[in-house]
Parts: structure tokens; C-alpha cells; sequence
């Protein structure tokens, strides 16, 4: 269903996505194979923001990575009046590799832990207590993972689709359409 809005209805929304994606692609892909992660993770920046950085949730979360205050704290951020580096693109996107290599050492399954980065470890680990398996997909069937978090996921899977397979989806064309009125020029080393 994900794939099949972000392919259509909400085609205008993944574009503008992809265009900001082009500038903070190579650093979050750097910093995720550092820390030994899946560069397909830098998907979730555009799940959480569309990659922008001094993006804000209704529920206070903050930055491209969406961090709540005390998560972004935790996970070495400093979170002050003067200073908000959830907003700090480098800085968060360590502080969220960070984050999910933890969440990745604890369920040790990717899908998890991304379930986990939205709804919160505590919550996962108490659908797997609840429902009796680790395996998302049955979680999403027992019903213990709210919506939300089935959507998030989904998106996640919908954007990697796509991220990975431009051509097949049509958006290649709008990136090299988008280089060329830049002046670039983009060689196969550089596209998304």
C-alpha cells in the first residue's frame, strides 16, 4: 500500500524527499557503514523528516532524525536553549546510528528495530511477550503494534524499494532532470 501511494498519490512528496536526499545522502551513508550499519537506514531520515533538519513533530521530536529530547540526550546530544544539535545533521545522524545499533543488538532483527526506533524498545519487547514470536509480521497480525509503527515500517520497506530501484519506479528521470537544470551532471558513482 506504502509503495503504491508513494509511486502515486504522494509521488510530489517523495520527490521533494529525494531532491534533499541528494545532499545529506554520502554523509549518512559514510557515517552508517562507520558504525557497521545498512546504509539503506538513511531511508529512515526521509520517513522521519524527508531530510530536513530543523524538522519538528507535533510531539516535540526534532531534527531529520525526529529525536525526543531525552532519546537525543541519551545518545550524546546536547539539548539546551542555546543549542539544539537534533538539528545538527552530522551530529544526529551519529547519535541515530548509534541508536539503532543498539536497537539492532537487542532484537537483532532489522525490522525490529525499526518498529523499535518509532514506537520504543519497551513496546516491542512487550508485543514479543504478548504475542509469542519475534517475527514482525506476526506481531503486525496479533495486533499488539499500533498502527503507526506497521505504517512506519512499511514506509521504510516502500522507500528502500524505491531508493534502490529508481528506474523501475520512475523517479531516475526527475534526479537526472533535476541535475541537469543544476548544471551537474550526475555519474553513475552518484546517484541515489
Amino acid at each position: 500500500m506504502q509503495l503504491r501511494l508513494y509511486t502515486s498519490k504522494r509521488r510530489p512528496f517523495v520527490v521533494d524527499g529525494l531532491k534533499r536526499r541528494r545532499e545529506y545522502l554520502g554523509m549518512i551513508q559514510r557515517i552508517m557503514r562507520e558504525y557497521e550499519l545498512p546504509e539503506d537506514l538513511s531511508n529512515l531520515a526521509f520517513i522521519e523528516s524527508r531530510y530536513i533538519p530543523d524538522a519538528r513533530s507535533g510531539k516535540g521530536a526534532v531534527g531529520m532524525w525526529q529525536f525526543m529530547k531525552r532519546t537525543a540526550r541519551k545518545f550524546g546530544l546536547t539539548v539546551g536553549i542555546w543549542t539544539d544539535e537534533r538539528k545538527d545533521p552530522e551530529k544526529s545522524t551519529r547519535a541515530a546510528a548509534r541508536y539503532l545499533k543498539r536497537l539492532h543488538g537487542q532484537f537483532d532483527d532489522w525490522l525490529l528495530a525499526i518498529a523499535s526506533y518509532n514506537a520504543g524498545p519497551g513496546t516491542i519487547r512487550r508485543s514479543i511477550k504478548a504475542c509469542g514470536t519475534n517475527d514482525f509480521f506476526a506481531l503486525k497480525e496479533c495486533g499488539f503494534v499500533k498502527r503507526e509503527t506497521r505504517d512506519f515500517v512499511a514506509r521504510f520497506i516502500a522507500m528502500t524499494m524505491i531508493t534502490n530501484h529508481l528506474d523501475v519506479y520512475g523517479f531516475e528521470e526527475e534526479q537526472n532532470a533535476d541535475a541537469v537544470a543544476s548544471g551537474r551532471d550526475i555519474s553513475a558513482d552518484e546517484r541515489p
